[in-house]
């Protein structure tokens, strides 16, 4: 039988809130790009995010652009994955309640 435990969603508001962080950040520098006149698609995949993130580098060292959501945009990534690989045994406890 499953239990209520009142530290879950604690737990969860810490991916969720990191993923609304990437988010946020992959759609302004594509804001951005697109305002500077570069082509950007919308509804893309992941060889497509891949071009605007080496678009976005590179415009930024042309044209004098931070590159300081790029970097931090990956390093949430990688934050974000460590926390829910970390998380997966505790969600396993959870669901065996």
């Amino acid at each position: 039988m499953l239990s209520h435990n009142p530290d879950l969603p604690l737990a969860l508001l810490w991916p969720l809130s990191l993923g609304i962080a990437i988010n946020f950040l992959h759609f302004w520098m594509k804001t951005r790009l697109q305002k500077h006149g570069f082509p950007v698609k919308w509804l893309i995949w992941f060889g497509d995010d891949s071009r605007m993130w080496k678009q976005y580098r590179e415009a930024a060292k042309s044209k004098g652009w931070s590159v300081w959501p790029y970097y931090v945009y990956w390093s949430l990534w990688i934050i974000l994955l460590v926390s829910l690989a970390l998380m997966i045994p505790t969600l396993r406890r959870v669901g065996n309640r």
